[in-house]
């Protein structure tokens, strides 16, 4: 496709890729294949979009992942599930008693679960802290009079939550709930994959597909996320015999864990409501979130979506094909301190903030503006760093010598607020900080690397945010907000908040 993408293209090729990926998961229906990051279409784990991406322009594309793709996952599954087998073990040691109380306390009583995560800071004086639910599990204890379990995943800090939760009422790591024997139904499951018959031929716009689809489906199956897909599944069907649960409430984003979660759930009772919680922004580019044609039919799916507002679930039915699963504004309980936030009134001060990613395609866009500090100037930068992705693991892929560069820093802030604090305008590719910098009244900068679907979270979005094309120059944009008169610079600001 020669030429700049217009709207209609981009809303074309979005259409034929969900409604492919429904006719395939139509087929191959089963955990196996909900469980493969092929399925989910997540924009940065599967090697699909690419592909579709470069069939739709017309380009030529690899069709063969190589077999050193499917063996470094393999032996990934392997240290996985040896890891896993003492995750296992120890959780059972540390916190058996303490999950037996918990089943007796809620023995034959209404359950509302919740399936969340756990990071380092999520534990604190006054116990866990939910960073994607925040208070509502207290607020469901209390004014709904419901008994409340939280199932969380630990991110990166195994013993130490396993440790904390012996201090805390009803909240638990998933692993509380997984025995040694699951890891062989793991690979049974593994085994099962392998042998489906994947289908062919699969035409996409003339371009048969189904060869590297299929090497990537097999690769993801022996994966780690396949075989934790597997044990999750073991680990919610155990929860839906156990306990009486009347509900699930889990963060959706068309993950395979989301889909092995909802899959045990479902197996082991089906009259458990299941609500789904889009908790982060929804770009364009973000297909996993939009299902194809009859997909939340047959797909382990929620009966319900909320969204964090009007516009995520706007965009949600504009691309995806939901049906009859109702997509209702909720609130944005992840954000909801940016009510209490007060914002700029005043002038643009002369401090970039580059706020990264945790992929690694954001280095594309790091080097690119790091390289344009070198030297004297008017403007500094601060990078802020993804905690999925720090400096020292992209160290290796950055090519600017910023240690030489004065006005270049990476903030070791751990606090976003004061990184907010002192920028003047932040410059972004696809993170949510955008929209808390727009709440705050700060100008931002989407970098736009030139993918034909729109990375950028306010994509539907004019005010107060420039867009720099890749290899541009970063301070012609500066200089051009920082000349904005008071008046425009306040009128911006008001038309951003309303969208917000």
């Amino acid at each position: 496709m020669a030429g700049p993408v217009s709207d209609s293209d981009r809303a074309r090729f979005i259409e034929l890729y969900i409604d492919l990926f429904a006719g395939i998961g139509r087929k191959m229906n089963g955990l196996a294949w909900w469980s493969t990051w092929l399925a989910s279409k997540n924009r940065f784990n599967s090697t699909s979009t690419k592909l579709l991406e470069k069939v739709f322009s017309g380009q030529a594309f690899e069709s063969d992942l190589g077999l050193g793709y499917g063996w470094r996952n393999a032996s990934l599954a392997v240290r996985f599930t040896v890891g896993s087998l003492g995750r296992i073990f120890y959780t059972r040691w540390r916190l058996g008693r303490h999950l037996r109380d918990a089943r007796q306390q809620l023995k034959d009583q209404p359950t509302y679960l919740i399936k969340t995560f756990a990071y380092s800071h999520s534990f604190g004086q006054s116990g866990f802290r939910d960073v994607f639910f925040e208070d509502l599990p207290v607020h469901l204890a209390n004014q709904k009079d419901l008994n409340v379990l939280t199932v969380f995943h630990p991110l990166g800090f195994f013993r130490p939550s396993v440790e904390k939760s012996r201090k805390l009422d009803r909240v638990f790591p998933i692993y509380a709930f997984s025995r040694p024997w699951d890891l062989i139904g793991a690979w049974w499951e593994v085994l099962k994959g392998l042998v489906l018959r994947f289908p062919h031929p699969v035409p996409f716009l003339g371009v048969d597909i189904s060869g590297t689809l299929r090497q990537q489906f097999r690769a993801d199956l022996l994966s780690p996320t396949a075989l934790e897909c597997f044990l999750f599944y073991r680990a919610f069907r155990r929860l839906g015999s156990e306990f009486k649960l009347s509900h699930l409430l889990i963060t959706t984003e068309n993950n395979p864990w989301e889909k092995a979660c909802i899959s045990g759930i479902r197996d082991s009772d089906s009259r458990v409501k299941i609500v789904g919680y889009q908790h982060t922004v929804v770009p364009e580019a973000s297909l996993n979130m939009f299902p194809g044609e009859g997909e939340v039919g047959f797909s382990p799916h929620p009966d319900v979506m909320l969204t964090v507002g009007e516009e995520p679930a706007r965009i949600l039915k504009q691309f995806g094909k939901y049906g009859s699963v109702p997509v209702t504004p909720a609130c944005a309980l992840r954000f909801e301190y940016l009510n209490h936030l007060v914002g700029r009134t005043g002038p643009i001060e002369r401090t970039v903030l580059l706020v990264l990613e945790g992929v690694p395609e954001a280095v594309r866009m790091l080097n690119d503006v790091v390289a344009q500090f070198e030297g004297p100037g008017n403007w500094s930068l601060v990078v802020r760093t993804h905690p999925a992705l720090t400096l020292e693991q992209m160290r290796h892929a950055i090519t600017a010598p910023f240690e030489g560069f004065p006005r270049v820093q990476f903030s070791k802030e751990p606090r976003l607020s004061e990184d907010l604090k002192r920028a003047g305008v932040v410059v972004y590719w696809g993170s949510s900080v955008a929209l808390e910098a727009m709440k705050l009244g700060i100008p931002v900068i989407h970098y736009d690397n030139g993918s034909l679907l729109r990375f950028d979270p306010l994509f539907a979005c004019t005010a107060l945010k420039w867009v720099l094309p890749e290899k541009s120059s970063l301070v012609g944009v500066l200089e051009e907000i920082r000349s904005l008169s008071p008046e425009s610079l306040a009128r911006l600001r008001a038309e951003a908040k309303a969208y917000l």
